[in-house]
Parts: structure tokens; sequence; C-alpha cells
């Protein structure tokens, strides 16, 4: 779909206690390489590849603190910063004038080069607005279960 190619693999081992990251059953062998984005079926963002060895790759996950993906709410006039906050995402970094519907869909922007345009992040659960902050920030309710899936997709680019 999209023209990108993917490939799939398995969870072999989980971080039980953060659910910030994970290992799959694919490596370098199979073409995998740090920085490639990890998605579950139906396009939902898990994570991306932070390391690689030759048949098992490492994937940490967009709730992970040092995750960033620019986003775009799903209307598409609204665009800021999906970033993770270790146990949750915020989107961030939205144009003061500006502010996502509740329940809108925040998607991959890809104005940043590293993230295809277009994958699932989550939906605006709260926007939240305040007079002394440059932006305004909306929390997001993710649409994968980090502790639920047994298999992942690696977009090969």
């Amino acid at each position: 779909k999209n023209g990108w190619s993917v490939s799939l693999a398995r969870v072999i081992g989980r971080d039980f206690e953060n659910n910030r990251s994970f290992v799959i059953d694919k490596g370098t062998a199979d073409g995998i390489a740090v920085g490639m984005p990890v998605i579950l079926s139906g396009e939902v963002v898990v994570g991306k590849i932070s390391g690689a060895s030759y048949n098992t790759s490492k994937v940490t996950t967009i709730i992970d603190i040092n995750s960033k993906i620019a986003a775009t709410a799903s209307e598409g006039k609204v665009s800021g910063l999906a970033r993770g906050l270790g146990s949750d995402i915020i989107f961030d970094l939205i144009a003061k004038n500006k502010k996502p519907e509740i329940g809108s869909l925040i998607i991959s922007s890809g104005t940043d080069g590293l993230w295809p345009r277009g994958l699932l992040i989550g939906k605006v659960k709260q926007v939240k607005s305040e007079d002394n902050q440059v932006f305004n920030s909306a929390d997001i309710e993710l649409l994968a279960d980090f502790r639920d899936f047994n298999n992942v997709f690696v977009i090969l680019k």
C-alpha cells in the first residue's frame, strides 16, 4: 500500500516494565536498518528500529521520550509534533491560533523525512491551550495497545 515495501516480523522479546521497546525476529540479514518505521496492520505507528543485528532488531516505541514524529490532524489544518512522554504521547507545538478537534486522528505528516505521510498515530483526547504557553498541545489516545500484539511490519525504505 502507498508503494511502501514492508517486512512482516514477529515480536520475540518485550520490555514489560514500560512497553518502550521490544525485539523482533528480523535483522540486517532481512534488510532491516536503524531508523526504519515499524507499524501494525492498519498502518498504526508502533515505533522505529533503534538497533539491528544479523537476525534480530530492537524497536523503540513511540511512547519513548526520545520519540518525535512530525504530525498533522487528519483534517490537515493543524500540524505539530507527536512526542513520546514515556508512558503516553502528546501532540505538541501546535500554532496558538489552531486547535485540533477532539476525536480527530493524528497522522504522520511526512515533513520530517523520517516517517512516511499518513501513518496513524492516535486520536485527540483533550486540547490544552494556556495563555502563558507559546503553543497549544493535545493529549493523544494511542491506537495501539503496546502490550498486545505479536506481529509488526517494518517499512523498508
